[in-house]
């Protein structure tokens, strides 16, 4: 079996690591983008492989669209125990990059009118369900589909596999409150987008994976794309790893989210597909064949900057900025021992997508767009040497989210952490605490490394009197 290059990346990867693997913070400056060079797929293949190898990743699948040209190719195994090689055609999960999607298809539904972003939810969803009522009659469609909603972002709850789960899902929402008041910040949030899929069922009548297939799996002609397990016998499927307490790779114990979290990211789907979506996106809403799939003023909107934080995450609807260049947006997705990467490039009319079950995807991405299209990707921000003199007193104490705590202690000259999930936030499907080690760079930011060479930066923001620790995308709220 491959030996995991990292060997931290152990078999119980924390979910709050996984959360922050997909969520960007600041941005470096953006890097210039030079023409994608033109590779066979042979030679894209050769890339892949060494790549795929350099950094323990046990299989990918990449695709590049350049201006309707697609290259792509398939590296390594589907599955360590059975040996099954990764192809072309075999389906990954991609994660959060399904967001995208169920943002198209509200987006759609305001093209016809039926759907209004800046209307409150409860206008279509009137018994919405919260701990906190008053907040939530003020969340609108724009706030659940630029996480801005305040809504406690990871509540992946269960509730079966019939097609009334996002019904149930919603009417179980009773319980859970909020981390901030709509609007007034930026913390990701799955919880929106089941909300947002229940919202598509209930204007459309229609269940949630029923109107994905038919208002864009089908029209876009997409052959390799899924979102009920029970389809997926019919093709090769990847599965995730992570490494072991011996550094071997070894299948993930979960495969998936439940389908009651569906819309925030349960597609299934090969590479060449997750390209011909991003491509209907820089033909501004208009399929290969010519049909209109979204209007050029909604997939403009969908682009728009409009995140109530930019300085902690730039976000339009559905996509997210990315560093290498002004105008690159895209998303990132994981999943239990999967990452997938998607990245739009409307200069250079260019798509890349990654998708990975298992090692160091996120260097294996940045190396990829390096070699295969000449992008420098700007570097993740790294802790400067030597580290600043910050008071680390300011730092200590408990923050908290829906499933998961922060216990933070000075400690010497970094921050020992604790991170508490519960069984509902872990891969081991019991309660966990994690240990992590930040070091503080600047009087607000601290920084912890994991995932071999990759480091993660946390901030401490005030809102309305409350202070925040604001990591891996989302707001966790100081409650000592």
């Amino acid at each position: 079996m491959p030996r995991s290059s990292d060997p931290t990346h152990h078999r119980r990867t924390p979910m709050v690591m996984l959360e922050a693997m997909e969520t960007s913070g600041p941005f470096a400056p953006p890097a210039a983008v030079p023409p994608a060079r033109d590779l066979s797929d042979a030679a894209l293949w050769e890339v892949l492989e060494r790549l795929r190898a350099k950094h323990g990743v046990v299989g990918a699948q990449v695709a590049i669209d350049r201006a309707g040209t697609v290259s792509d190719a398939a590296s390594g195994l589907l599955n360590v125990e059975m040996g099954s090689t990764a192809t072309t055609d075999a389906l990954f999960q991609i994660g959060s990059i399904t967001k995208v999607w169920t943002a198209t298809l509200v987006m759609q539904l305001v093209d016809e009118g039926v759907l209004d972003l800046d209307a409150p939810v409860v206008t279509y969803l009137p018994d919405l369900p919260s701990a906190e009522p008053q907040r939530m009659a003020r969340v609108t469609v724009r706030h659940l589909l630029t996480h801005s909603s305040g809504i406690e972002g990871d509540v992946f709850t269960d509730t079966g596999r019939g097609d009334d789960c996002l019904a149930r899902y919603v009417d179980g929402l009773g319980g859970i409150g909020f981390v901030h008041a709509p609007g007034a910040l930026t913390s990701y949030s799955n919880t929106s987008y089941v909300i947002a899929g229940r919202l598509i069922e209930a204007v459309t009548g229609r269940v949630w994976d029923d109107v994905l297939r038919e208002r864009l799996v089908e029209p876009l002609g997409l052959t390799h794309t899924e979102t009920l397990p029970e389809r997926l016998p019919r093709y090769a499927v990847a599965h995730g790893h992570a490494a072991d307490a011996e550094g071997r790779m070894a299948l993930v114990p979960r495969w998936s989210i439940p389908r009651s979290s569906g819309p925030a990211g349960i597609i299934a789907a090969r590479a060449r597909d997750v390209a011909a979506f991003a491509r209907m996106h820089l033909a501004d809403g208009v399929a290969p064949g010519g049909h209109r799939i979204l209007s050029a003023a909604s997939v403009a909107e969908m682009r728009r900057e409009q995140s109530a934080a930019p300085e902690l995450a730039r976000r339009g609807i559905g996509w997210g900025f990315e560093d290498w260049s002004d105008t690159t947006h895209g998303h990132d997705g994981a999943t239990y021992g999967q990452l997938a990467f998607l990245r739009v490039v409307p200069e250079h009319d260019l798509v890349v997508v990654l998708l990975t079950n298992g090692g160091d995807g996120i260097t294996m991405f940045a190396e990829l767009a390096a070699e295969a299209l000449g992008i420098e990707v700007p570097p993740p921000p790294r802790p400067p040497v030597p580290l600043p003199d910050v008071d680390l007193a300011r730092f200590a104490g408990t923050f908290r989210r829906h499933g998961t705590v922060f216990r933070l202690t000075p400690d010497g000259d970094g921050i020992a952490a604790e991170i508490t999930q519960e069984a509902a936030a872990s891969d081991s499907q019991e309660e966990t605490t994690i240990p992590l080690r930040f070091v503080a760079t600047a009087e607000d930011t601290i920084m912890t490394q994991f995932h071999g060479s990759s480091w993660f930066t946390g901030h401490l923001v005030e809102v309305d009197g409350v202070e925040f620790l604001h990591f891996g995308g989302r707001a966790n709220r100081r409650v000592d």
